[in-house]
């Protein structure tokens, strides 16, 4: 069930009109990869609305170097 989970929260947040609401919620599911999945997805665009939605999550896992390490990664816009 997490793996259904983490490849629907993944794409979720890859659709343009995303609910920042429903972001949250699969940023901070019970299954630690489905939020960290869905963060690395954010930080594949790493626009405004993105970086605040990564923010929240960093707030809360600061140690995902995994993320932290994708935004690094992020060309510039």
């Amino acid at each position: 069930m997490v793996y259904v989970r983490l490849l629907a929260g993944g794409s979720y947040v890859r659709t343009p009109r995303r609910d920042p609401a429903v972001v949250r919620r699969v940023i901070r599911d019970r299954g630690p990869r489905v939020g960290t999945h869905a963060a690395l997805a954010l930080a594949e665009r790493a626009g405004p609305e993105e970086l605040a939605l990564l923010w929240e999550y960093l707030s809360a896992e600061p140690r995902s170097s995994e993320v932290i390490g994708a935004l690094g990664k992020t060309p510039q816009q």
